[in-house]
């Protein structure tokens, strides 16, 4: 909701979008997920901007990294962006989430901006291994299909039934500092308030 009241030319395209899968009180799931591609390519965008999962290691031989000694069977978190010192250390395939989703080889030379087009000018990036929102191997998230489907049925919801405006407050600031399983928390302080007019 953030980035859409940011932008109120993208918030009008999704709302239009949106608008014929809610009829009444139901709400067609199968056209959101299916027809809906600048609502797809959103959601796909604000999930690779704030989910940050951490990783996490044992250190299975004791070793010096940076100056500091990392002792055999001791467990490391690595939250955010991964020190370029610790490169040689992991894979590609092994770098936290964040890191993936902020790699300018795939997302380009401003992945740290949302791009709501992002996803449809070069659909191939929502298979990119740069791309994991949800986790992968056995840490894949069970519950990625339904909170897709509660995303776009919260959206769609709200779209259609109100008007949506900033009340107060600017753009939240994620607390990177925190370890998250997921999205990245919102700093304290940070909330956006926003006013609800009914439309008519």
């Amino acid at each position: 909701m953030a980035y859409l009241v940011h932008d109120q030319e993208l918030l009008v395209r999704i709302q239009l979008e949106v608008l014929p899968a809610v009829r009444g009180d139901s709400i067609d799931e199968k056209y959101l997920l299916e027809r809906c591609p600048q609502l797809e390519a959103l959601v796909n965008e604000t999930l690779r901007l704030t989910v940050t999962s951490s990783l996490a290691r044992v250190v299975t031989e004791t070793c010096v990294v940076g100056g500091k000694t990392l002792q055999k069977g001791n467990k490391i978190m690595v939250s955010c962006l991964v020190p370029p010192l610790f490169y040689s250390l992991i894979s590609s395939s092994q770098l936290p989430i964040r890191e993936l989703h902020y790699e300018q080889g795939t997302w380009g030379p401003t992945p740290d901006t949302l791009s709501a087009n992002r996803f449809i000018d070069n659909p191939r990036l929502s298979k990119s291994p740069s791309y994991r929102p949800w986790g992968g191997g056995h840490t894949l998230c069970p519950g990625r299909n339904l909170a897709r489907r509660s995303v776009n049925a919260f959206l769609s919801i709200i779209l259609s039934r109100f008007d949506v405006a900033i009340e107060s407050g600017t753009f939240p600031q994620n607390d990177g500092a925190r370890p998250s399983p997921g999205v990245v928390p919102v700093a304290q302080g940070q909330d956006l308030q926003l006013c609800l007019t009914p439309r008519h």
